[in-house]
């Protein structure tokens, strides 16, 4: 990590303008083996919240359609899910 960290300091405009992308795809083939998906399926987020908040304002919700939410659902989740409910009237939301 420190290799890393070194590397942006030292050049940041450099690193930003042509060495992160490919650091990225190395990093996001890797995980792609891991769990057996493909790159172009491999998403590399900040954090957990920031994955599930793009995840619940960018599906196309229809009518009809149900979310179901866990009891153990993040804190900073919840805004999202709320804020996108009430300006969908025709999803269920649902707390389990």
């Amino acid at each position: 990590m420190r290799k890393l960290s070194d590397e942006i300091e030292a050049f940041p405009d450099l690193f930003m303008r042509r060495n992160w992308l490919p650091k990225l795809n190395d990093v996001r083939s890797k995980v792609a083996d891991l769990i057996g998906a493909n790159q172009d399926e491999v998403v590399i987020v900040p954090n957990a919240t920031h994955g599930v908040n793009n995840i619940v304002t960018q599906i196309n919700w229809q009518e009809g359609d149900v979310a179901i939410l866990c009891k153990l659902i993040l804190c900073a989740v919840t805004p999202a899910m709320c804020s996108h409910q009430s300006t969908s009237r025709t999803v269920q939301w649902r707390r389990r």
